[in-house]
């Protein structure tokens, strides 16, 4: 018989007991007890003699009945004693458990508190060379802003210096130019008025006699040569047409004179701007042509004046034997670059050996030229 069909069988010894088939129910808790003994199973064996006590007793044999009563009593017994000192010892296993768990707990502990120390301790030594850092870094950055503080400082003052000493040369340049163009102005002046004039009234008196034809083409020439070098030294119509059209005087006369090709491109951009600026425009523009004809060995320059949304600018450009910008002189266009800088302009020169130079000067509409008469 299995262990698991013990409590079945029990039962059923005890429902037979009940109905009074008493040996048949002392025969079924034999069986009981015998598989029991075999598997250690002391629980069921101490219900076996219980049950086995009632049935005798019941069947009129009492001396067994006690018999198996006193051997349930002394299972039973045995069984409390031994569940007591399995109690006893899983409590002292507990106990020993929980000292040792106790022990292990303190150490740990201890562990603990040496650990936390040694991070305190790592976390304070971090903190103070942290600080010294930072004040060191903190000293340096007082120490850094200083020095750039001065640094700014004297970089101000040399910026001041060199915008007054700017200042200085384009206020020197500006009464260079306006004595120029004044010196210009009273010598065209002169010319017009007094030797004009004279060399008109002896036309008139030639003309009233009988001079030699001779004499009349030699007044001719002295009177155009009388009102070419005038219009040089300002062209009228610079002032009362535009720049467009001194230029365009200006370049019949350069073709007369230097054989090199002109190739004209005017905007009329002169009644917007102001006269200071077309004087400056135009002399900047003599004097570009007039270096391609002395020394760039050119046949052929073009002029080209336009107007965008803000600025004016001016281009010569020649097919001449060209330069190296590199290695260009200060002297190099000094009054083109002095007359750009008073129109607050920008200059460009792009140029090398053989192929000829481009000059570029730009600048903005509003420009008033400080050089006016």
């Amino acid at each position: 018989m299995h262990a698991s069909r013990l409590p079945t069988v029990l039962n059923y010894a005890q429902m037979l007991i009940r109905d009074g088939a008493h040996q048949e129910g002392i025969r079924q808790l034999q069986m009981v007890l015998r598989v029991s003994h075999e598997q250690d199973l002391n629980t069921y064996t101490t219900k076996a003699y219980a049950k086995l006590s009632e049935a005798h007793l019941l069947s009129g044999a009492p001396e067994q009945a006690l018999m198996y009563q006193e051997r349930a009593n002394r299972l039973s017994n045995h069984i409390m004693n031994a569940d007591r000192l399995r109690k006893i010892d899983e409590m002292a296993i507990r106990y020993r458990t929980a000292e040792k768990e106790k022990q292990l707990a303190l150490a740990e502990n201890k562990n603990l508190i040496q650990s936390q120390r040694l991070t305190q301790q790592k976390w304070i030594i971090t903190l103070l060379t942290m600080g010294i850092l930072s004040t060191l870094l903190t000293a340096r950055t007082i120490l850094q802003k200083r020095r750039v503080a001065r640094l700014k400082l004297e970089i101000k003052h040399q910026q001041e210096l060199e915008q007054a000493q700017k200042a200085k040369e384009l206020a020197a340049m500006q009464a260079l130019f306006s004595g120029q163009e004044q010196e210009r102005k009273r010598i065209a002046t002169d010319l017009h008025d007094s030797l004009g004039g004279t060399l008109y009234a002896l036309q008139l008196q030639l003309a009233k006699s009988k001079a030699p034809e001779e004499q009349h083409h030699i007044l001719q020439r002295a009177l155009a040569e009388n009102r070419r070098i005038s219009e040089n030294l300002l062209p009228p119509t610079l002032t009362q047409i535009g720049l467009g059209a001194a230029l365009q005087e200006w370049a019949d006369e350069f073709r007369s004179t230097w054989p090199v090709s002109v190739d004209l491109h005017l905007e009329e951009t002169s009644y917007e701007l102001p006269e200071g600026t077309r004087i400056s425009l135009f002399r900047i523009a003599q004097e570009l042509m007039n270096n391609v004809a002395r020394h760039a060995a050119a046949n052929q320059v073009w002029v080209q004046l336009y107007k965008t949304t803000h600025s004016v600018q001016l281009t010569v450009e020649d097919d001449g034997q060209g330069f190296d910008t590199s290695s260009t002189n200060e002297l190099f266009l000094k009054t083109v670059s002095s007359r750009t800088r008073l129109l607050h302009g920008t200059l460009h020169v792009d140029s090398s050996p053989g192929r000829g130079a481009t000059v570029i000067v730009e600048v903005p509409v509003q420009s008033v030229s400080p050089v006016v008469s």
